[in-house]
């Protein structure tokens, strides 16, 4: 489908380009002309219209609601502050658990590294019997906060021990903890690779704001190469 939009595209002169934020267009985004989406914008006026940020939202199917709901308390230490809604949820619509919490990954490549990633967590979770630790609020939101503003190059935060830590090796224990989902789906070459390949030469994000760096227009973002 991917192929067939940057195709598209393309025939009309344009370029298909995976990012969460558009580098230009409308100062005011259209609303789509849905109830909930027009509520939504006569609700929040002005800040729903200049909010056209996009996210990667992962799928992984579960039984029922109520293993959602377990298997989303197991993840809360992983995704941040204020879960239920932004980060990771039962889905309101499919019997599955829905990981919002990614930015959107430059790549193909990237974004099945992201969603496979994504699935072992879960089977993890549901081995688990989807009891997750207690992390306090505070300690959630300031490794969020880390995590955005720094990115996989910076230091994160061990949300268990509460303390810094480089994010590369919060990125590889997760990646151990999860080893044998990965070890079942026979994707533990894919994930392990991938990562090193984010590490070793960045991803979306880091590539995105060297181009700015680099040219005179914020177009420059349109000519990352993958």
């Amino acid at each position: 489908m991917r192929s067939a939009l940057a195709s598209a595209a393309a025939e009309e002169g344009g370029r298909l380009l995976a990012i969460a934020v558009p580098p230009r267009g409308r100062p005011a985004q259209l609303v789509t002309r849905k109830r909930r989406y027009q509520q939504l914008a006569a609700r929040y006026g002005q800040l729903a219209l200049e909010q056209g940020v996009c996210g990667c939202h992962v799928h992984v199917d579960v039984p029922d609601r109520e293993t959602a709901v377990r298997v989303s308390n197991y993840l809360r230490p992983l995704m941040g502050e204020q879960m239920v809604y932004w980060d990771v949820r039962p889905s309101s619509h499919l019997a599955t658990v829905e990981v919002r919490v990614s930015d959107i990954p430059l790549t193909v490549d990237e974004t099945v590294v992201l969603a496979t990633l994504v699935r072992a967590l879960v089977m993890t979770a549901l081995e688990a019997g989807g009891v997750g630790a207690a992390v306090d609020d505070e300690v959630l939101h300031a490794a969020y906060w880390l995590a955005a503003r720094d990115g996989l190059l910076g230091d994160g935060l061990d949300v268990l021990a509460a303390e810094s830590m480089p994010m590369s090796e919060l990125v590889e224990r997760m990646r151990r903890e999860v080893e044998p989902a990965l070890e079942e789906l026979g994707e533990v070459e894919l994930v392990r690779d991938g990562i090193a390949r984010v590490l070793r030469d960045g991803n979306g994000a880091v590539k995105q704001r060297r181009a700015f760096r680099e040219g005179d227009d914020v177009l420059a973002l349109t000519e990352v190469k993958p």
